[in-house]
């Protein structure tokens, strides 16, 4: 999808709670939004894959995508910037998303989780 070109200066991106009850996938052309410095799309309804595209959020300084229902590997590009932030900038829990080898299931959701 084109986005607008004003968006992409776009810092903030929060609708957390399920209060807005997002739902789908994460769209690829998140990564175009590389000013961002904050995604909260935790507790809503997301499912599907982590597009690879949202490695390019480099700025990211706080990113919460926690209780969707998110699967697959996590992206290396990802994974990176996740591994600057802390738990208080940065959650993911309560998906079923992998990371190579090791799961990041929490143990609630590990039974759904495939092998």
């Amino acid at each position: 999808a084109n986005l607008d070109p004003h968006l992409t200066t776009l810092k903030v991106m929060c609708f957390p709670n399920g209060k807005t009850c997002i739902d789908g996938t994460l769209p690829s052309s998140l990564g175009k939004l590389t000013a961002l410095e904050h995604l909260e799309l935790a507790n809503n309804h997301l499912s599907g894959t982590i597009s690879p595209a949202l490695g390019a959020l480099t700025r990211l300084q706080f990113l919460f995508l926690e209780e969707n229902r998110l699967s697959g590997t996590l992206p290396a590009g990802l994974a990176l910037i996740m591994s600057r932030l802390d738990d208080s900038t940065c959650n993911i829990e309560d998906n079923c998303l992998s990371m190579g080898i090791s799961k990041l299931c929490s143990s609630q959701q590990r039974a759904s989780c495939s092998p």
